[in-house]
């Protein structure tokens, strides 16, 4: 009598993840028969890295295989590692739960400026570039023209990118460059001080190649991408007027061209001094702009990408006097506005019109000192005349007081902030429920100036 091997598929491979992420498998079934080689990819959402295997497998590779010869269980961990920038110029790495804490480089002999809030417009100094492993940043000895300095993050090399040179000279600067991460490409500015003229280019970030996507006679700056990566919006000002052009004379308006400067379109003709275009996120349609008229009032719109519709959001919020838009959420829906006319800051839903008043503080508390949560239904506020840390929840309009400390930020899962405390990076749970867990032990800096996550 023959008997046949068993084929029928009984074994059952189980995957559990701790962090945030997901993990494919091929073939990509319920129950496996004895013997099959199942190859497991993890796949880090945005904010996390892939750190290991556990369970049945281990190792740090992001794709494995295993053999089903019985039932397995497969853990995969992700983590959020983060990059500290210092008061003293060190740049540093961390573990979301302050694990592995490493520097990446020093530059105590340039000068930097930190995280600022530039005309209102919140800005990061660091740039991370996930493809090259690589940290980019500004920072000078004492003049006025920012240089772009690198740190790998593997290696820990450290490297000035761009040089100005007198006249011809090449300006990054943190308050106008934006980065495509995927196509390695910065926009600066380049050009000629004694003649006022700038022209915006992209930096290879891989080569150091620097090609001029602006070539006219106008002053061009504040280049954005757009978030599809497909156009660039810009403002230019006339050749016969001054870098500090009195906004009254306002022959400055926004534009938008193709990535590789093609097709240049102007967007506005307001006969304002349009300054630095801000992008909101939704549906890759509109575009946030200020203006400051003849009595220098600033002032908030947006415009489709087609220069149509163009709209105040002193119509929409139903404000009066100047108004600013601080920051916005990560879907572009909700704005942090401050109105001028009451000295009031405001949470605004660009889509309903809906506001909420920030209760307990002004805008000369909080100054730059707020970031949105990335799941865009909270906001946490530092009061720089306390060092208080609030959080803001956008559907219930609750502010709540969680920990003692200054530059926040959220957690990628949005289920944490991490902060600065006595010079040391600490973390507290979002809703306050947890104790403040101090995450950093160094005596080798002095105190914490920007956080960012090193992750794609």
């Amino acid at each position: 009598m023959m008997i046949q091997a068993q084929t029928d598929s009984t074994l059952k491979l189980t995957i559990a993840v701790e962090g945030n992420g997901t993990v494919s498998k091929s073939p990509d079934k319920e129950k496996y028969s004895n013997g099959t080689e199942v190859t497991l990819t993890a796949k880090p959402k945005t904010g996390f890295n892939f750190k290991e295997w556990g369970g049945a497998l281990n190792g740090s590779e992001k794709t494995k295989t295993i053999v089903m010869d019985n039932d397995y269980t497969v853990t995969t961990k992700f983590k959020t590692r983060y990059a500290l920038l210092t008061n003293d110029n060190q740049v540093w790495a961390v573990n979301e739960d302050g694990s592995n804490l490493k520097k990446l480089a020093d530059f105590s002999n340039l000068t930097f400026l930190g995280r600022i809030s530039d005309n209102g417009l919140i800005t990061q100094k660091l740039v991370y570039t996930y493809q090259a492993n690589k940290l980019f940043f500004a920072g000078h000895n004492g003049n006025h023209d920012y240089e772009l300095y690198s740190t790998n993050l593997t290696t820990q090399n450290q490297e000035q990118i761009t040089e100005s040179r007198d006249d011809n000279f090449i300006y990054f600067s943190y308050r106008t460059a934006n980065f495509i991460p995927d196509k390695n490409k910065l926009l600066i500015l380049q050009g000629s001080s004694s003649q006022e003229n700038y022209e915006i280019a992209a930096l290879n970030t891989k080569t150091g190649d620097i090609t001029n996507l602006t070539t006219n006679s106008r002053y061009d700056a504040w280049p954005i991408y757009s978030p599809n990566n497909e156009k660039i919006i810009f403002s230019s000002i006339n050749q016969n007027e001054s870098l500090s052009t009195d906004p009254k004379n306002g022959d400055s308006d926004l534009y938008i061209m193709n990535t590789d400067g093609s097709n240049r379109q102007q967007l506005s003709g307001t006969n304002l001094h349009n300054g630095r275009p801000i992008l909101s996120l939704l549906n890759n349609e509109k575009i946030l702009f200020y203006t400051i008229d003849e009595n220098y009032n600033f002032n908030t719109y947006t415009v489709n990408y087609d220069g149509s519709n163009l709209r105040s959001l002193n119509d929409k919020f139903n404000f009066s006097g100047e108004s600013l838009v601080l920051s916005w959420s990560q879907n572009g829906e909700n704005l942090l506005l401050y109105n001028k006319n009451n000295d009031v800051t405001y949470i605004g839903n660009i889509i309903t019109g809906n506001k909420q008043q920030l209760n307990s503080l002004q805008l000369d508390l909080i100054k730059d000192k707020f970031d949105f949560a990335p799941d865009n239904n909270k906001l946490v506020i530092g009061d720089t005349s306390t060092n208080k840390l609030y959080t803001k929840d956008l559907t219930t309009g609750t502010e709540t007081l969680i920990a003692t400390g200054t530059n926040p930020v959220w957690s990628q899962d949005s289920s944490k902030i991490l902060f600065n405390h006595n010079s040391e990076l600490y973390s507290i749970a979002a809703d306050g429920s947890s104790e403040m867990k101090q995450l950093t032990k160094s005596s080798t800096w002095n105190g914490i100036n920007t956080i960012i996550p090193l992750s794609k």
